[in-house]
C-alpha cells in the first residue's frame, strides 16, 4: 500500500511510479507487435478506455521516433 499518494503528483515520481507498476504487475515485452490491447487488458483486466490509448499511441508515434 502506498502510504503517501500525494508523491506521484510530480513528473519524476509519477513516471517512476508507472515504470514500477509495469515492472511488478503487468510485466510484458513490448515490440512492434505489441498492440494496445494487449498492454490494456494486462493493465485493466478488460478494454475501457481502449480508444482513448490507441488515439494517445498515434499522437505519440507522430512526435517520437519509435524504431
Amino acid at each position: 500500500m502506498i502510504k503517501n499518494p500525494d508523491l506521484v503528483k510530480t513528473d519524476t515520481n509519477a513516471v517512476i511510479s508507472a515504470l514500477w507498476f509495469y515492472d511488478n504487475k503487468v510485466n510484458i515485452t513490448i515490440d512492434s507487435k505489441t498492440t494496445v490491447e494487449k498492454v490494456t487488458r494486462k493493465v485493466n483486466g478488460g478494454t475501457n478506455g481502449i480508444k482513448d490509448r490507441e488515439n494517445k499511441l498515434k499522437k505519440v508515434k507522430i512526435n517520437i521516433d519509435c524504431k
